[in-house]
């Protein structure tokens, strides 16, 4: 090889080399998040949860204003079809949108989500806006866990159960921490929030799901 062919080999390695250099730090320049983080459980603890240093003093688990805060529930059991859940706009307490929620189940369903801040030590209160429009009065039931296995199975000793009679209109369902923290702990990450509506072929709108009064 002569002398001009190598020159012309190694400039344009440079070159190469060089390019490739400058695209890669003007991805992280931009980003400068890690490329390959992919534990989405870890990326929503660090984002969305109360820390020592930033505790608001409201922290909403879910408002139900998007489409993405709507898929962060699902039906589960034996009458999926017959539960219906849609955004809307009335009777609403925060935001623009509500939960509507159709249930016409007879058998055991539910609304189960696990897509929330899951650290609830720094707060006094899980609370939960509800509007019955009747008529007459509907019961709802709340499980809260924070440890399952493979099967999403609660052992007795490590749930919270609750059962909430709510007349026509506006009700907010308040749990204090004292009543959670006898059944489950508080800054386990490893929550999930059960919902059903005992009484089949009723409609109820739920709003703003949050912790309050930080401690």
């Amino acid at each position: 090889m002569s002398k001009r062919g190598g020159t012309i080999i190694l400039f344009s390695f440079v070159v190469v080399f060089g390019g490739y250099l400058f695209v890669t730090r003007a991805i992280l320049w931009r980003n400068p998040a890690p490329l390959f983080n992919h534990d989405p459980a870890r990326c929503t603890i660090r984002l969305v949860d109360a820390t020592p240093r930033h505790i608001p003093p409201v922290l909403i688990l879910n408002d139900f204003e998007t489409q993405e805060d709507l898929n962060a529930w699902f039906v589960r059991g034996h009458e999926t079809h017959r539960v219906a859940m849609e955004l809307s706009a009335r009777h609403v307490t925060h935001g623009r949108h509500c939960l509507k929620i159709e249930w016409r189940a007879q058998r055991w369903t539910e609304l189960v989500s696990v897509h929330f801040p899951r650290r609830w030590q720094a707060y006094g209160r899980l609370c939960l806006d509800v509007y019955n429009p009747g008529p007459g009065a509907l019961r709802m039931e709340f499980r809260i866990g924070d440890y399952f296995d493979t099967q999403n199975f609660h052992p007795v000793s490590s749930r919270f159960i609750a059962t909430k009679t709510i007349g026509p209109g506006r009700f907010t369902v308040v749990f204090k921490s004292g009543e959670l923290q006898n059944k489950i702990a508080l800054e386990s990450p490893k929550k999930i929030i059960h919902l059903r509506i005992i009484d089949p072929g009723r409609i109820a709108y739920v709003d703003a799901l949050r912790l309050e009064s930080p401690r």
